[in-house]
Order: structure tokens, then sequence, then C-alpha cells
């Protein structure tokens, strides 16, 4: 019984080392499986508990250099908290925890081109976004179906194909808040071909939103005069545009 016992747990112990000591590059299959091929983990290196790598989209030049810390206790009860550690200037910081219902943000700060989001949500490659986006929160959790905090969005240099026509939206900042019944937030921009502003809401699997375009002085004739396929007109050349949908 002894040696039997000695022999069993031996197996355990031999199988926790090899899983604690599974390289990072592991995780690259995983990431290109549940992204359907479109994101993957180039250059990881360390352990998958303890590495880093550069998060990739096919099709793009677009990439995010990260380096992470697994806390392996919580793994215990079916939760998975990610540490963000920058060993570099303007590497992504902060925790992500995520369980079965549940996702949360703490200190969380990160940069990402705009391009990448599209390998994330492919309806975005429609409009091809450009520029860089920054994203910061103290704390923001999404449970179940509703939410808790706030998130700030700064999309820098924004970038985007309207109908075929490049559009430049200068600075757009964007803020989402956690509400009992999912999540609300707005939107505007400063400088660019268009004036932009908006809300949008989600509340389970719906959301929608309204969206308002405003010709500035920097606006080409060819964007003016398109506008009017995008919306309901104004006398000032506006359009307002109502969106609704699903996730």
């Amino acid at each position: 019984m002894r040696v039997a016992l000695g022999i069993a747990a031996g197996v355990v112990l031999l199988a926790c080392a090899i899983v604690a000591l599974a390289p990072a590059a592991l995780l690259d299959p995983l990431v290109a499986s549940r992204t359907e091929g479109r994101v993957r983990l180039a250059d990881a290196s360390g352990l998958w508990w303890r590495g880093d790598g550069v998060v990739t989209s096919t099709g793009t030049q677009a990439s995010v250099s990260l380096a992470w810390r697994v806390r392996l206790l919580p793994l215990v009860r079916g939760r998975l908290v990610i540490e963000f550690v920058p060993v570099r200037p303007g590497m992504p910081t902060g925790t992500l925890a995520v369980a079965r219902d549940d996702v949360e943000a703490r200190a969380l700060q990160l940069t990402l081109p705009a391009s990448l989001l599209a390998a994330f949500v492919p309806a975005l490659s429609a409009v091809a976004p450009g520029g860089n986006v920054d994203v910061t929160t103290e704390s923001f959790t999404w449970r179940a179906a509703h939410g808790d905090g706030r998130l700030d969005v700064v999309w820098r240099d924004a970038h985007l194909a309207l109908v075929g026509f490049p559009i430049s939206l200068g600075t757009v900042r964007g803020v989402a808040s956690g509400t009992p019944e999912g999540f609300q937030g707005t939107f505007d921009n400063r400088g660019g071909d268009l004036g932009a502003q908006g809300t949008w809401s989600m509340r389970g699997k719906a959301v929608e939103g309204v969206t308002r375009l405003t010709p500035t002085s920097a606006s080409p004739p060819a964007l003016r005069a398109v506008l009017p396929m995008l919306g309901k007109s104004d006398e000032h050349g506006g359009v307002r545009i109502e969106w609704r949908g699903g996730r």
C-alpha cells in the first residue's frame, strides 16, 4: 500500500512539474484557436504562467508586446488572474481577472493599435480603423448581465474608411460606465475631417446607440456629398445615425 501511495504521489508531483514548467510558446495555438487564427502570440519566452511575448494579428503589422504573471492559487477556484508586468516602457500594466461569468480589470493601462481591434471584433475590418488606442481604468467589472466601474478610452490619430472614403477623426475620447442593466457610454472627437459625437448602451446581448456626424472646415467635398447617404440630414449638413445590434 505504501509503495502504491508513493508511486501515485510521484506521478502527481511529476504531472504538476510538467504543467508548471510548460513553455509560454504553448499558449500560441490556444490563442489562435480561440480567435479562429486572427490573433497569435509570437516570440513567446518563459513559462506559461510567467512569460512574455508579442500579440499580433494576421494580415496586418499590428502588435503589442506584453509580459505576464499568472497567480496560481486562484486557478484552484476556477479564476484566472493575470498581472501585466511592464518590463519595458509602454507595455501593459495592471491586473485582469477572468472567471466563468465575469471579467474584472484593476489599475489597467494599455496601448494597442486600432487595427488590432479588428482581429478581436471582425466587424471592424469593414472600416479599417487606424491609429493607437489608450485604455485605462482603476476598476471595471463585467459580471453576468451588469457592469460596474469606469473605463476611459483615447483613440489617437484616429482614422478609418467610411463608405470607401479615408477619414481622419483626430483624437476620439470615450467613457464607458457600468450600470445595473449593463453598460453605457459616450464619445466625441477633436480635429480631423468630421465632428463625431455619440452615446451607446448595452443591456444583455442588445447594443444600441446614436451617432452624430458633422462636417467641418476640413471636410473634403466628396465626404460632404456622401454624408446624406448615412442617415437623416440636418440644416448644417450633419447626419444622425441610430444603430442597434447584438453581441
